[in-house]
């Protein structure tokens, strides 16, 4: 797998918000984020200007953004489960990776 950097400070968000909003349990939490370093990830850079553009252009989130540049500059297709982002990859003729 292949993701941009922010990668990880955005699983630390997602499951911040969780645990705040109290669908989650700090142990919970602390496992799933144990089993998601067991993922091989090479974490890339990604353009930031070409990210700030699509944010623009389609109104999506910064992280959203990275995600895409990160598939575009890879050629590589993406992989997620979040809807309106699969809309924009597909917009943008990134392929979407199905589970």
């Amino acid at each position: 797998m292949i993701a941009p950097s922010s990668v990880h400070w955005e699983m630390g968000n997602a499951f911040s918000a969780m645990i705040k909003r109290g669908r989650t349990t700090l142990k919970q939490a602390t496992a799933c984020l144990d089993a998601y370093s067991e993922i091989s990830i090479k974490l890339v850079e990604v353009n930031l200007n070409q990210a700030l553009a699509l944010v623009s252009k389609h109104r999506i989130y910064a992280y959203d953004a990275y995600l895409l540049v990160c598939a575009m500059q890879s050629h590589s297709p993406l992989l997620t489960l979040d809807q309106p982002l699969k809309q924009v990859a597909e917009s943008l003729s990134i392929k979407i990776l199905e589970v």
